[in-house]
């Protein structure tokens, strides 16, 4: 089965399978469970064959350090973009953020992501519905690309790299068509819709979670809303960077500080002396959940989408 149709940004079809009987949502979402297990098994792959190649170049050592951002597509398969670099190696202090040495090349780093990708699988658990358990396996869409500093017309730039990550580091399973919290066995129900493709992975990871399932399935139902994967968005080597703990300390600290700024900048005459009130002058948007606070505003925004899609051009048309 194939489709000629050239899709446009925001086709609600793009992403759905050809055939929604035929496709294996059970196999996407024990793909989208695994992943970061295959990512790990990978990356030690790849650790492995430097510590070879450090021994043939007489212990001169490299270090891989990367970041990793983890994002749905529209289909609802997570895949990973990841920033990987070799960095030289200090027994004295393995912290420090040295250049590698000379045999190190991005030319070769490159050379042995590919081989690990190709050279990489593991297989889940045994499951009641598949005893044998599922091969999880990187695709042919493993595509290393050299970051090229200072060059603006190169294929990919640090310029890219940081709008990307940032582009990748807000998306969510709405990409998939599919946005809610945590689901139970009440609410499950109302996204599990078997019509939809994101509908049947949330059935199916729901049922591979199930507890009859065995060991290593469990924590599929609580990341059922996330089609399966419980893996973190934002993951990175100890040393590759600042931590995240650090990073969200001198947010936190940068919000106080615009706050008491906006704050003292008010014009008029302060407060009576007998008014305790306090008002807070909030500067900025910070991120406060996803998904319904209840089921029934969860059924009503539902209802309306499925009204909004099946509403027909020629007949709005007509109307107005």
């Amino acid at each position: 089965m194939f489709c000629t149709v050239v899709h446009g940004d925001g086709d609600p079809r793009t992403g759905t399978p050809l055939c929604l009987d035929c496709y294996d949502h059970a196999a996407q979402v024990a793909w989208n469970a695994f992943a970061p297990k295959l990512w790990t098994r990978t990356i030690d792959w790849v650790k492995r064959d430097l510590r070879r190649l450090s021994r043939a170049h007489g212990g001169t050592a490299a270090r891989l350090r990367y970041a990793k951002i983890a994002e749905f597509q529209a289909r609802g398969a997570v895949h990973l973009h990841a920033l990987v670099r070799l960095d030289g190696s200090d027994h004295a202090d393995p912290e420090a953020v040295l250049a590698p040495p000379s045999w190190a090349t991005a030319e070769l780093l490159n050379r042995l992501l590919v081989d690990a990708t190709r050279s990489t699988a593991i297989r889940t658990p045994a499951h009641p519905d598949r005893p044998d358990g599922w091969v999880i396996q990187w695709g042919a869409q493993v595509r290393p690309l050299t970051v090229a500093h200072g060059l603006p017309g190169a294929e990919i730039t640090e310029q890219h790299v940081a709008g990307y990550l940032a582009k990748y580091a807000t998306k969510s399973t709405e990409a998939a068509g599919h946005l809610s919290a945590r689901l139970t066995e009440s609410t499950v129900r109302l996204y599990a819709d078997p019509a939809k493709h994101a509908g049947r992975l949330v059935a199916a990871a729901w049922s591979l979670g199930r507890p009859a399932a065995g060991p290593g399935w469990s924590r599929l139902r609580p990341w059922a809303h996330m089609l399966g994967f419980g893996g973190h968005f934002a993951t990175k080597s100890r040393a590759y960077s600042t931590t995240f703990g650090a990073l969200r300390a001198a947010r936190s600290t940068a919000m106080r500080r615009a706050n008491d700024v906006a704050s003292s900048a008010q014009p008029g005459p302060g407060p009576p002396e007998d008014d305790t009130e306090t008002v807070l002058v909030v500067g900025s948007w910070t991120y406060a959940g996803t998904g319904w606070r209840t089921t029934a505003d969860a059924a009503l925004a539902l209802a309306a989408a499925d009204a909004a899609r099946s509403r027909q051009p020629a007949a709005a048309n007509s109307a107005a």
